[in-house]
């Protein structure tokens, strides 16, 4: 075919050889469009099956809610930031399900960008690793209590509506023991702050995980479950998560440079806070 084709000035052999190299470049060029296809599509059929679909309703369990809403900082900031944008969910499936009012496209590529998360694998591996990270701040904070009673807390977490599976995760047992041998923790104000900063981002994670199907709703609940108790350790109601919240947010650096900084997530709280409309408002703290 190429023999019968010459290239102006040019060898029949060199015309050959160019004609030849431009159609491996358009083949390689529609192959890799139409990988990038399938990939998307493989992506869009795990989000309209799984728990981030518009077609899923939010939660009505206490607990549940609970648990959602500790993201709400972020899901607060995302549904400003696209207001009068056309929104496929509503309001109470951003708040307390595993929705999302940033487009498919953007929460994929947020995930990427700020946890280094591309599929269902890197989801999990940085999923586990943040919700042991969060257990490991709940344990630093009890072990600041100048009286650490093993039973009150557990009876405490139990009565809030934590799962018994999530507040064995806390090894309360062991706390005591650690304790005993080696005092108090410094710094138990700090820690509380920095752990519910930890617990409103890492929900947020899990969120957005659902959110795009790289999560089940099964494995999200479950990621929230341990979150939800470990936000009972750092914090007393709603408004003393939001304070501490926005203190180990600016402890952390991370919001003077990423997504808007402080501001954003000063209004969110504010709003959050005081709205009548908010999910705060419309919640109580844990399952009372």
């Amino acid at each position: 075919m190429f023999l019968a084709l010459q290239i102006p000035g040019l060898s029949p052999d060199q015309s050959t050889l160019i004609i030849a190299l431009f159609a491996v470049v358009i083949g390689g060029g529609a192959i890799a469009i139409t990988l990038a296809f399938v990939v998307r599509g493989r992506r869009m059929r795990r989000f309209r099956e799984g728990p981030g679909d518009p077609s899923v309703p939010a939660p009505t369990d206490p607990w549940r809610r609970f648990a959602g809403a500790l993201a709400a900082p972020y899901a607060r900031s995302e549904w400003q930031a696209t207001k009068g944008a056309r929104r496929r969910h509503a309001p109470e499936q951003v708040f307390f399900g595993f929705a999302s009012a940033l487009p498919f496209p953007m929460a994929v590529s947020q995930l990427s960008r700020d946890w280094g998360v591309k599929n269902a694998a890197t989801a999990d591996a940085v999923c586990i690793e943040r919700v042991s990270r969060a257990l490991t701040g709940a344990r630093t904070v009890l072990c600041a209590v100048p009286e650490l009673d093993s039973d009150a807390v557990r009876e405490r977490l139990a009565e809030a509506g934590a799962p018994e599976e999530a507040v064995d995760m806390l090894e309360l047992d062991t706390l005591v023991e650690i304790r005993e041998m080696e005092g108090v923790v410094d710094g138990a104000e700090e820690r509380r702050d920095a752990l519910a900063f930890d617990v409103a981002r890492f929900a947020n994670l899990v969120r957005w995980s659902a959110y795009v199907g790289f999560h089940s709703a099964e494995r999200g609940r479950e990621d929230l479950d341990v979150l939800a108790t470990c936000a009972l350790v750092a914090a007393d109601g709603w408004g003393d998560y939001g304070s501490r919240y926005l203190r180990g947010l600016a402890q952390s650096g991370y919001g003077g440079f990423r997504h808007g900084g402080m501001k954003r997530y000063e209004k969110a709280i504010a709003w959050l806070m005081s709205d009548a409309a908010s999910p705060w408002a419309q919640t109580p703290w844990g399952a009372r």
